[in-house]
């Protein structure tokens, strides 16, 4: 008497089981992108923020990346408001160093003002420039992954 395991039954359920984690990982870098976009709209419309623009180079220096194992996968299109060219060009900049920092997790959302003087107007001026941010994901985040790879296993 004996038992014998195919190599091809073993074989097909490596391949889902693959398909299943990269579903999952697509969820990831989707929910990640969605609370970078719903952020950096929020921040940049006042929503989440309450700084007075002048020149728009703060406020076009707010921007998001995707990052999976420090390599961007989606970023926001840091759009320049007012005369924030520069502002736009600092962002981006910053997004794509710190992307590079991150490159030990699988995978990190980077929320950004690139502008030097950001945190100025955060700490002094007790204005609101990410800050707003960072609660809406930590009040949200979990629970928006949480029900988007739910729906990757209802598929399964």
């Amino acid at each position: 008497m004996g038992v014998v395991v195919r190599q091809d039954s073993f074989d097909k359920l490596l391949a889902q089981l693959e398909n299943i984690k990269s579903e999952v990982e697509n969820a990831v870098i989707d929910v990640f992108a969605e609370i970078g976009e719903y952020v950096v709209e929020g921040i940049r419309n006042g929503d989440l923020s309450n700084w007075n623009n002048q020149t728009g180079s703060l406020r076009s220096s707010v921007g998001f990346a995707v990052c999976r194992d420090g390599e961007i996968v989606k970023m926001s299109d840091f759009r320049t408001v007012l005369d924030g060219k520069e502002g736009s060009e600092k962002g981006r900049a910053l997004c794509e160093r710190l992307a590079s920092e991150y490159a030990s997790f699988r995978f990190a959302l980077v929320i950004v003002a690139g502008e030097d003087y950001a945190a100025y107007v955060e700490a002094i001026e007790s204005k609101v420039v990410l800050a707003g941010g960072q609660l809406y994901i930590e009040g949200n985040i979990e629970r928006m992954l949480t029900e988007r790879i739910a729906k990757v296993f209802e598929r399964k």
